[in-house]
């Protein structure tokens, strides 16, 4: 679910200096909980590990099956549903995907970007 804040589920500092954390992100088709592992790799940077994607769909999506990557039998009304659909379906662990570094001034980005959300929404 591209360009989403989510929500910290929980944090675990493990004995290899490794942070293992779980986000909940969400759309109004998915709930998506990602398992992460985070270790710093030099100052300012730090490598992350997607572990495990847990989806739970809120319909049936069409009567695809939770594995499926054909979107035929799809009668969402709108180009963007169907984008949507698409985003939240794309899985990144075990892929070449699943492993990146992140600098600290992208998460700290991240946060600042995520409060500002949150301020707006409560003000307008």
């Amino acid at each position: 679910i591209s360009g989403v804040s989510g929500l910290l589920v929980s944090l675990t500092c493990s004995k290899h200096d490794e942070v293992l954390l779980s986000i909940l992100f969400g759309n109004c088709l998915m709930e998506l909980t990602v398992n992460f592992s985070v270790q710093e790799v030099s100052p300012m940077e730090f490598e992350v590990h997607v572990l495990e994607e847990i989806r739970r769909p809120f319909c049936d999506m069409g009567g695809l099956a939770a594995t499926s990557s054909t979107h035929d039998s799809m009668s969402f009304g709108t180009p963007e549903d169907l984008f949507l659909l698409r985003q939240s379906r794309k899985r990144i662990a075990g892929t070449k995907l699943a492993i990146g570094r992140v600098g600290l001034t992208e998460l700290l980005d991240g946060l600042a970007t995520a409060s500002n959300r949150k301020l707006a929404n409560k003000v307008f």
